[in-house]
């Protein structure tokens, strides 16, 4: 799988992939300043270890999300993601699902 290396919302890049996780479509790398989100809460029914369920952040964005800094309403539209920031929807660029996309 193609490592992620920038925040789906804010678009921060970083440097080369550091960490890796392991999830139902296989092992999936990211750089240390990444943390992955699962976009369906595991108390609604969201499975943690599928990656179409998980966005990659910085660890700005992520926090600002579990502490309300930040508010942001996720959908899924023809199989993507998009937010709902303020008061507009866009397509968030989703953790890479299938090889060498």
């Amino acid at each position: 799988m193609k490592p992620q290396t920038f925040c789906c919302l804010c678009g921060k890049s970083y440097g080369a992939p550091h960490h890796a996780r392991t999830f139902n479509q296989g092992r999936f790398t990211y750089p240390s300043m990444i943390e992955m989100h699962d976009v369906v809460r595991r108390s609604q029914g969201g499975d943690p270890k599928d990656l179409d369920n998980n966005i990659a952040l910085c660890l700005e964005c992520h926090g600002a999300i579990h502490d309300g800094r930040l508010k942001v309403e996720f959908r899924k539209v023809d199989d993507e993601w998009e937010a709902l920031r303020h008061g507009e929807w866009a397509k968030v660029w989703v953790a890479c699902l299938e090889e060498g996309v």
